[in-house]
């Protein structure tokens, strides 16, 4: 997965809004449009579990990935231009890339279960340090 899935997005919420919509304008009876209402219900806050635990997923192998890019980087460290090719200096350079790529799609991961927890109203305010 080298991308934040496109399907994460609010597209999921528009959906579960006109499909409750639908469902309404059946003329349902009214017992059957209370359980309707609820199943709907349900099935969004079993979603949003699902999106918001994919994400955190996700944000997690990101994490992950840094973890073992970092040591890549101990040649440079150790290293001194005179030790270090052409090609050594062009596999630092692409490491240095798939981190930068790697830490935005973490963000990004991040960014988007933030919001998702803001809209609801969960989460811890003020985070951790």
């Amino acid at each position: 997965m080298s991308e934040v899935e496109p399907t994460l997005g609010g597209s999921d919420d528009d959906v579960l809004s006109r499909l409750a919509h639908v469902l309404h304008e059946m003329g349902l009876p009214c017992d059957c449009q209370d359980q309707v209402e609820r199943a709907v219900s349900l099935f969004a806050e079993l979603e949003a579990r699902r999106v918001r635990r994919r994400l955190m997923e996700a944000a997690r192998t990101r994490a992950v990935r840094l973890a073992g890019f970092i040591g890549y980087l101990d040649d440079l460290r150790e290293g001194t231009a005179e030790q270090l090719g052409p090609d050594d200096c062009l596999l630092i350079a692409d490491t240095f890339r798939t981190i930068g790529r790697t830490a935005s799609e973490g963000a990004a991961c991040l960014e988007m279960l933030a919001g998702r927890l803001e809209a609801t109203g969960e989460g811890e305010v003020g985070g951790q340090t």
